[in-house]
Formats: structure tokens, C-alpha cells, sequence
């Protein structure tokens, strides 16, 4: 029996790894599907200087829930900035005009928060389907009022499994969410979450078999001007998570927008 000329032999062996890959990669896709979601609170001003690079160096997109009634103020993005991120592919999405915490106010209230905060959002010209409540404060009242005025869905904070809390929470939020009016997240990334925590996150939803994991994100700063330190990741924590995040496509975990995600 004559054996196949090896030069023929290399390119039959690649046939058959990516035959193999074929057969093998989609099946393995879907069963750890992980959909990763970058939001980042308040319009922080260090969040354009500090955060945004990193997503741009890394070709990534994110949220960012913008209190339009602090849009200009000191330590607050410009309505410029707010434009310039969502013309770069980012979600903008509603935080309430003020920082309110909607659990402290009347339904009138709670009415003008959220629906007064999208219309303005509407004015500059941007496209808000997503709400977050400040502080993680949900009411039911503030879920009827987010998709009365016109939200898709709105993010709560917590649910999820974390380090410092709630240790039998699930492990990802599902797909469609439990209650696309309360999606979970774990807890806040603050100045005692490590690059450890933020990787955690990501792998117990991939080791769970895949779900949405939507990271919660305030200051992006060190030092910090004020207050801020405390709900503050380093720039370099979040530039090595990104790092570390980005190559996680081959896996399977992808990251979008919440918009997207729940559009996928």
C-alpha cells in the first residue's frame, strides 16, 4: 500500500482539527454561553477620563446610567461627554434625575425621578431602553413606573453571589432574567474588590453553564477626589480585568451592553 505524499498529509491533518472544531465548538458555545455586562453609575467624570480608555484600548463596550440633573455639574460628565460615549458605541441609560432613592418617596415622585430623568435623556438626543436604581433601592411602584416610561428593563444591585455577601445567591443571572424590572448583579465594585473578585464573578457563571453577568461599576479612580474612594476601583484593576476579560470570547463569554444582552 502506498502511503499519502507528505505534503499532502499537513493540510488533511488541519481538515480534520477543523472538522473537529466544528463538530465540537458550537455545542461546547452554548452550553458555557456567559454574556458579561460593563455598567458604570452615576456620570462620574473619572469614569470618561479613566474607564473609558481602557474600554476603548480593549475594544469593548459598556452602560453608563447617567443622572441627567448632574449632567455639567462639577465632578459630572458634560452633555458632550455623555454624546461622545454613546457615538462610540456605548449604552447611555436612566439613574434618576437627582441620585434619588426611590424607597424614600411618594409615587409622584418616584414618577418625576424616573420619567422627567428619561425625557431629558431624550432631549440630548440619546436612545435610553435601560434604567438602574440608585443605591439598589427597587420599589414596585418604581418598576411600573420604568416601563410606563418607556424602559425595557431596569437593573437592581445584588442577587448574585459575592465575596462579602450572600454566599448562596445564584451564581449568574438567567436569560430572560428572573425580573427583567429587578436584573441582579453582585454586589458593587468598591475599594476592597480585587482584580481576584472581579475574575470570580466571570468564572462562577461559566462554571455554572453560562447565564449574564452584569458588573456594577461607580468611581474609577486612585487617588480619589473626596468620598468617591470608597465605591472606587483602581484604573489599573479595571485595565487588568479587561485585560484578562477580553480573550474570554474563545471561551464563549462575550460582552455587551445590558441593552444588548437583552436584546441577544
Amino acid at each position: 500500500m502506498r502511503h499519502a505524499p507528505r505534503r499532502l498529509l499537513f493540510p488533511l491533518l488541519l481538515l480534520l482539527a477543523a472538522g473537529g472544531a466544528l463538530a465540537f465548538g458550537p455545542a461546547r458555545h452554548r452550553d458555557t454561553h456567559t454574556v458579561v455586562s460593563l455598567t458604570f453609575d452615576d456620570g462620574a467624570a473619572d469614569q470618561f477620563a479613566n474607564a473609558r480608555p481602557a474600554l476603548r484600548a480593549h475594544r469593548l463596550p459598556a452602560t453608563f446610567y447617567v443622572n441627567s440633573g448632574r449632567i455639567g455639574r462639577e465632578g459630572h460628565l458634560t452633555a458632550g461627554q455623555v454624546r461622545q460615549l454613546a457615538t462610540e458605541g456605548h449604552e447611555i441609560g436612566g439613574h434618576t434625575l437627582t441620585h434619588a432613592r426611590l424607597t424614600e418617596l411618594s409615587p409622584a415622585g418616584q414618577r418625576r425621578e424616573i420619567c422627567e430623568d428619561r425625557s431629558a435623556l431624550l432631549d440630548l438626543g440619546l436612545s435610553p431602553t435601560t434604567f438602574a436604581y440608585p443605591y439598589g433601592a427597587d420599589t414596585a411602584e418604581g418598576a411600573r413606573l420604568a416601563a410606563a416610561c418607556g424602559y425595557q428593563a431596569a437593573r437592581d444591585i445584588g442577587g448574585i453571589r459575592s465575596p462579602r455577601s450572600c454566599a448562596s445567591c445564584a451564581a449568574v443571572e438567567t436569560f430572560p432574567p428572573r425580573a427583567v424590572y429587578a436584573v441582579r448583579t453582585p454586589d458593587s465594585a468598591d475599594a476592597e474588590t480585587t482584580l481576584a473578585d472581579l475574575k470570580r464573578y466571570v468564572t462562577q457563571a461559566e462554571e455554572a453553564g453560562g447565564g449574564w453577568v452584569p458588573l456594577v461599576f461607580h468611581h474609577v479612580c486612585d487617588p480619589c477626589a473626596g468620598g468617591a474612594g470608597r465605591l472606587a476601583v483602581s484604573p489599573g484593576t479595571l485595565e487588568k480585568f479587561l485585560a484578562w476579560l477580553r480573550p474570554r470570547a474563545r471561551l464563549g463569554t462575550r460582552v455587551e451592553t445590558v441593552a444588548d444582552a437583552l436584546a441577544g
